[in-house]
C-alpha cells in the first residue's frame, strides 16, 4: 500500500486519477481525512481563496474568488451543507471541506447545486392506499450492500417491484462465481450490478498491483454472471486512498460511496426506526445505503419504499441517477 502524505497530494491526485461519485464516508474515516482549519466569515487569504474554488468547482457560487469570506461566500457555503446533509453553520469546517474537496475533485455535484432534470420514471400502478405521484418524481439511488442471500434477496426483489423501484446492487466477485444464478436475477428484476471487491476486504491494505488484480476480478467475475460490466465500485467500509483510486480507473469503475451516515440497517435497529428515519431525510440525489443480507433490511424495506413513494420519490439505478 502507498500512504498518502498529506491531504494536499491525496486530492491533487484525486483531481487526475479518477471521477468520484460522491456519497457520504463513515464519520471516523471521513473525519480523519479532512482538514483540520475552519473558515468562516471575515476570514481572508489563500485558504479562503481555495474554499471559494471548491465551492466553485462543486457548482455553488461564492461569488469572486478573492480570498475574502463575505456574505456570497457563507451563503454557497450554507448550500452545500444543505447539498451534504450536514449541520448548517456557515462554517467552513472540516466535515464541509472534505466534502468540498471530493465534489470538487469529481467534478459531479451534489443534488442542491444542480437542476434534476424531469425524468418519467416508469413505475407501476399505485399500490392501493398509496396516492398517486403528482408531477415529475424526486430521483434517488437505493444501494445494497454485502451479498445475495437465497433467502433474502428474493423478498426484497420482490418489494422493489411492488413499489415500482429500480436498485443498485453492490457484489463481491467471488459471490457472483459462487452464486452466478442468484447475481443474474438481480439484473432480470431490471436492476443494476456493481462491484464491492472480489471479497470483503479492505483494499488500502494492500499493494496497488493486488488492488488492480481484485478490482479486475471482481469485475469480470460479476460480468461471466450478469453478462454486464460493472460501472461503480464500494470499497469495504468505505475506505479508499489515493492508490485505490488509481487502480479503479484502471479498471474503468467509478468509486461510489452513500448520503446515509448512521442510519444504516445495523444489527439490533428497529426495523420501524430505520423506516422511519430513512423515509424522513431522503432528498433529490441520494445515494441510500442498505445492506441486503441482513434482515432487518427486508421487514424495514416495505415500510421505507411506501412512505418514499407516498412523497413523490423514485429509485432509479445509480448509473442513470449519475448521468450527466
Amino acid at each position: 500500500m502507498r500512504s498518502s502524505r498529506g491531504l494536499s497530494m491525496l486530492m491533487l491526485l484525486m483531481v487526475a486519477l479518477l471521477p468520484v461519485v460522491v456519497g457520504a464516508r463513515p464519520a471516523g474515516a471521513e473525519t480523519s481525512a479532512a482538514p483540520e482549519q475552519v473558515l468562516h466569515r471575515g476570514d481572508r487569504g489563500d485558504a479562503v481563496a481555495r474554499l471559494q474554488q471548491m465551492l466553485a468547482d462543486a457548482g455553488f457560487n461564492p461569488g469572486p474568488v478573492d480570498g475574502i469570506f463575505g456574505p456570497l461566500t457563507e451563503g454557497a457555503v450554507r448550500a452545500a451543507q444543505t447539498g451534504f446533509s450536514l449541520k448548517i453553520d456557515g462554517l467552513a469546517g472540516p466535515l464541509t471541506l472534505s466534502r468540498l474537496q471530493i465534489a470538487a475533485a469529481s467534478g459531479v455535484q451534489p443534488a442542491a447545486s444542480r437542476a434534476m432534470a424531469p425524468v418519467e420514471a416508469p413505475v407501476e400502478a399505485p399500490v392501493e392506499g398509496t396516492p398517486p405521484t403528482v408531477g415529475a418524481p424526486h430521483l434517488f439511488a437505493l444501494t445494497f450492500n454485502g451479498d445475495p442471500d437465497p433467502v433474502l434477496l428474493p423478498q426484497i426483489l420482490a418489494s422493489l417491484k411492488k413499489y415500482g423501484m429500480q436498485a443498485t446492487f453492490f457484489v463481491h466477485g467471488e459471490a457472483a462465481e459462487n452464486a452466478p444464478a442468484l447475481v443474474a436475477s438481480v439484473v432480470a428484476g431490471g436492476h443494476e450490478v456493481a462491484s464491492g471487491g472480489y471479497t470483503a476486504r479492505d483494499l488500502t491494505q494492500v499493494s496497488e498491483v493486488l488492488m488492480g488484480a481484485d478490482l479486475y476480478r471482481a469485475s469480470q467475475s460479476i460480468a461471466k454472471a450478469t453478462g454486464k460490466t460493472p460501472a461503480f465500485f464500494r470499497p469495504q467500509d468505505g475506505k479508499f486512498n489515493a492508490g485505490l483510486l488509481q487502480a479503479a480507473r484502471e479498471q474503468h469503475v467509478k468509486l461510489a460511496l452513500w448520503t446515509n451516515i448512521g442510519l444504516n440497517d445495523w444489527p439490533g435497529l428497529d426495523p420501524q426506526d430505520l423506516a422511519q428515519g430513512l423515509a424522513g431525510t431522503v432528498t433529490s440525489g441520494a445515494i441510500v445505503m442498505l445492506h441486503q443480507d441482513r434482515p432487518t433490511t427486508v421487514k424495514a424495506l416495505e415500510a421505507v419504499l411506501q412512505a418514499l413513494r407516498s412523497g413523490g420519490y423514485q429509485s432509479v439505478a445509480l448509473s442513470r441517477l449519475m448521468a450527466p
